[in-house]
């Protein structure tokens, strides 16, 4: 006969895991999807495609059914749709472009952040609300977002997002490599691949023009063998890079470039 004690470990882990679902069921609604389904106009529909610095996020406040969010503040240090307009229209960028352009942010909306236990604190007292399966955009990340519009404008203690990350495929971390901003790497940009801020402005040129094609290139590419996974240097289990997959798909763009005799993209902005 069997003790019940054997079973007392395996019950408290099935209680914890049912636990845990309770408390982020409304954040999994909201978040998990599969990774592995390729986004059709996450490109074409977003309100901002930027690389920029966490400059600001507020305290969480009462948000919808997905839980508490908070507004997140990001200095942008590259818009890749207007560098994209000026590459192709460079005589229209000259005339608009500001010889001394002021600091532009974007303010988004996120579920999750820091919050406070006690409200005569000005610092966060507690731990961070966290979403399923997504990173909370923290103040000094610097970040690659694809942001969405908002139909209805969020408003806290004086500040408007007017924009969203829609789950996976919409920020991701921006590692400092190299002496310029379009050298820097996007960790796992473009289909789990580590791409620089330069690859990836192509990238969403080419995706921008040639959407289907796009779309049935990252069908083929989401198909291939993916290199083997290891610990990075920071410790996180992750595909090892450079990825096999990356030259296909810059072939890809290089050939629609010259197709469409694209002009280049030059590189942009000193490292921050």
């Amino acid at each position: 006969m069997t003790h019940s004690a054997n079973y007392q470990k395996p019950l408290w882990c099935a209680l914890l895991i049912i636990g845990l679902c309770l408390v982020h069921c409304d954040s999994m609604a909201l978040y998990v999807e599969d990774p592995t389904k390729p986004k059709k106009n996450l490109t074409l529909e977003a309100k901002h495609i930027i690389v920029g610095k966490v400059v600001h996020v507020s305290f969480v406040f009462d948000g919808d059914d997905y839980g508490p969010r908070s507004l997140v503040t990001v200095r942008v240090e590259k818009n890749i749709k207007q560098a994209i307009e000026r590459a192709d229209n460079p005589k229209e960028g000259a005339s608009k472009q500001d010889p001394k352009p002021p600091c532009r942010t974007v303010t988004f909306v996120q579920v999750g952040g820091p919050y406070r236990l006690f409200d005569f604190l000005p610092i966060p007292s507690g731990d961070w609300v966290t979403a399923a399966g997504v990173d909370v955009a923290k103040r000094g990340d610097r970040v690659f977002l694809k942001l969405l519009p908002l139909t209805s404008p969020v408003e806290h203690n004086g500040r408007t997002a007017d924009s969203y990350p829609q789950h996976y495929g919409s920020i991701y971390p921006v590692r400092a490599e190299g002496e310029t901003l379009d050298e820097h790497i996007i960790e796992r940009g473009w289909w789990s691949m580590d791409v620089t801020v330069l690859q990836m402005t192509r990238i969403v040129r080419a995706t921008l023009k040639q959407p289907k094609r796009m779309q049935a290139l990252a069908s083929r590419v989401s198909k291939l063998k993916r290199m083997p996974f290891v610990y990075d240097a920071q410790g996180r289990f992750r595909p090892k890079q450079p990825d096999d997959r990356l030259p296909i798909v810059m072939d890809e763009v290089t050939a629609i470039e010259k197709e469409l005799n694209l002009p280049p993209l030059n590189d942009e902005g000193e490292a921050r």
